[in-house]
């Protein structure tokens, strides 16, 4: 008699695939999971060490400003000539070369620091916006640090700070507002920080300060 034909049962073996019923499968892993939960736990605290960075430069500027208060009586106070939009492509000539008023461009630079020249009309426009311009040259790498500090906290739609370099003033600066105007033989933090606080935020456009 032939022998009897064994069968040989193949031995199940667990698999970590689980089934994907959206037609295909998927290897089930706690890699993911945790890798998504690292790169959230890394932005909320890099997001919580920037505000805690901005609250403690806010608080260092108020102290400043405060011990300049009284520093401001040789800020110019300068005529109002005009608040019109020039057409799109439309230069115009202003008397200075630190506008703090008259016709502008349609658009406005925006708060920050910057190392190159940007357009007067749109530096008159930002501060019609409210915003504080220092413009600086050669003055001290501290003295640029401070500056940037400020136009990185400070960059408030209506209530910003923008850095513009002029190639003219050597280790002068020079600080306007809307119809402000503060010339500086040397960066002096408190009576920038003063001057900023005090005019900052209060564009004809809209006060928000």
């Amino acid at each position: 008699m032939p022998k009897s034909k064994r069968r040989h049962r193949k031995k199940s073996t667990k698999s970590s695939r689980t089934v994907d019923w959206s037609g295909g499968t998927k290897q089930s892993s706690g890699l993911g999971g945790w890798i998504l939960i690292g790169v959230i736990g890394a932005a909320i605290l890099g997001g919580g060490g920037y505000i805690w960075h901005n609250a403690q430069a806010d608080q260092a500027f108020q102290e400043l400003a405060a011990k300049g208060k009284g520093t401001l009586g040789k800020v110019e106070n300068l005529p109002n000539l005009g608040r019109n939009h020039l057409n799109a492509g439309q230069s115009y000539q202003y008397a200075s070369a630190y506008p703090t008023s008259g016709p502008h461009a349609q658009f406005w630079t925006n708060p920050g620091f910057y190392t190159a020249p940007q357009s007067a009309t749109m530096r008159v426009h930002a501060q019609e916006h409210g915003h504080v311009i220092i413009y600086y040259d050669k003055t001290s790498p501290e003295n640029v640090e401070k500056i940037k500090e400020w136009s990185s906290i400070y960059r408030g739609n209506w209530s910003g700070v923008l850095a513009v370099p002029d190639g003219s003033l050597n280790k002068q600066i020079i600080l306007t507002a809307w119809r402000k105007r503060l010339k500086l033989k040397d960066f002096d933090a408190t009576v920038a920080a003063a001057f900023i606080d005090a005019y900052r935020g209060r564009g004809p456009e809209r006060l928000v300060r």
